[in-house]
């Protein structure tokens, strides 16, 4: 097969949405199943974007299973290294929305099958012509999956690729905040780029300010940081070109799952058309990469289903061009990505 250029590497889920606030057990309430899990809405994202993308990981030999391996595979993301476990089932993720579109998780399942990933999963040696490797965070909560992922993050460096982060913390799949800190903090810190929001940022370092949280970040091997600021849209900061805000756009929040994924899909397009990626960054490369995530960001919010809602490369430039011919503000939702 041809390597993709970008992989991503980790959870593959199911998201249970919950999307009528109807009593329980009344018949009110309505639970639609999502496909879900951020490093596979990442890969979804790049490839409605026209990035050749593939993904790592595991899912259950069920039915949500090969449910959503054949989405991977309708949105155009490869799915060789995407393994079938008959001893673990599918992760899944019962997700409530609020009035505000805020979206909370809880998660099922001690020993899903993402906490299984082993080292033979995948041959990162023969993945040299990829660019980039997002990996996501779930199955660094689990002391087996964790080992595989700091193997392979080790093997993707090694062979030149860059690595890509988002901490994407969840408090209830950790047995403590602090083992929570070290293995999430030192994971990033071994990576060449992270997206991190303001919360998780401050957890991470200690830090209040995406300006000092970056600073921090860069002191290691990143050198590219972006920080999520919620309704003021996100900092941007690289080893070269330093920092910049980037405003984000207005819009009517609907569901904000996958808004992060989003994001972090249309940050790598972004660096991805810079041939010289993270060497030689301008401040006007990093405007336009915050803009272009933004962008995404903002259409994912305003539409329903996470995964589903992830535009294509001709949705965001038309996006864009609007939002050039009107005023741009601060988007008048509160929420998090």
């Amino acid at each position: 097969m041809n390597t993709p250029e970008m992989y991503c590497c980790g959870e593959l889920l199911v998201d249970l949405i919950r999307e009528s606030s109807g009593k329980w057990f009344s018949g009110e309430a309505s639970i639609i199943p999502h496909p879900g899990g951020a490093p596979a809405n990442v890969a979804v994202g790049l490839s409605r974007l026209g990035l050749s993308t593939g993904f790592i990981g595991r899912t259950g030999s069920d039915a949500f299973g090969h449910a959503l391996r054949n989405y991977l595979q309708s949105a155009g993301v490869e799915t060789s290294f995407l393994i079938q476990d008959p001893d673990h089932q599918t992760r899944l993720a019962l997700v409530g929305i609020d009035a505000q579109g805020e979206r909370h998780f809880e998660f099922y399942g001690d020993t899903p099958a993402d906490s299984a990933i082993s080292v033979t999963d995948c041959d990162f040696n023969a993945l040299t012509h990829s660019r980039i490797i997002h990996f996501g965070s779930l199955p660094l909560t689990n002391p087996f999956s964790r080992d595989t992922m700091k193997k392979w993050q080790k093997s993707v460096s090694e062979n030149n690729i860059l690595v890509s982060f988002d901490p994407n913390y969840r408090a209830s799949l950790w047995d403590s905040d602090e083992e929570a800190r070290t293995v999430l903090s030192t994971f990033a810190c071994q990576s060449d780029i992270v997206k991190i929001s303001l919360d998780e940022g401050g957890f991470l370092t200690g830090h209040s300010t995406p300006e000092t949280i970056a600073e921090y970040f860069l002191e290691f091997r990143p050198q590219f940081i972006a920080v999520t600021l919620e309704k003021e849209g996100c900092y941007l900061s690289s080893s070269i070109a330093g920092g910049v805000t980037v405003p984000g756009f207005e819009i009517n929040a609907i569901d904000t799952t996958g808004c992060g994924d989003a994001f972090v899909a249309g940050m790598l397009y972004s660096l991805g058309q810079e041939n010289r990626l993270l060497k030689h960054l301008t401040t006007e490369d990093l405007r336009s990469a915050g803009e272009f995530a933004n962008a995404m960001v903002a259409i994912v919010a305003s539409r329903s289903g996470g995964m589903r809602s992830i535009p294509n490369l001709v949705e965001v430039r038309k996006f864009l061009k609007k939002a050039i011919t009107s005023k741009r503000t601060k988007t008048p939702k509160y929420f998090r990505y």
